[in-house]
């Protein structure tokens, strides 16, 4: 749970991206240190939703090297956001997955 400094981080973020300021929402959590609490994945979450909603944004504007870039973004654990990244067996990556499919399938419709 987020508690804190670690809450209003994870509230000013969420509102961020609300609003349709993923670059600050991005910052915020890059200059962001939260401390590690065993099983709590949430940051990681907005980390990938902020990259996500970024690609998506990117795909629909024909981008799809912005977009493939954002995506494995999405994939990364920073350390400083809590936790590092779990077993292989424990990530559920498929949205991911299926947007980098897409990113790529773009790529290949362009050349």
């Amino acid at each position: 749970m987020f508690t804190g400094k670690k809450f209003c981080t994870k509230l000013h973020s969420e509102t961020l991206m609300a609003n349709g300021n993923y670059r600050s929402a991005s910052k915020l959590l890059m200059f962001s240190t939260l401390l590690p609490v065993e099983g709590v994945v949430r940051a990681h979450i907005l980390h990938a939703e902020l990259f996500l909603t970024q690609a998506l944004g990117k795909m629909e504007a024909c981008s799809f090297g912005d977009a493939h870039k954002l995506v494995a973004g999405s994939l990364e654990w920073p350390e400083n956001l809590s936790l590092g990244m779990p077993y292989p067996g424990e990530v559920y990556d498929r949205r991911e997955d299926r947007l980098a499919f897409e990113a790529h399938r773009g790529l290949a419709n362009e050349n």
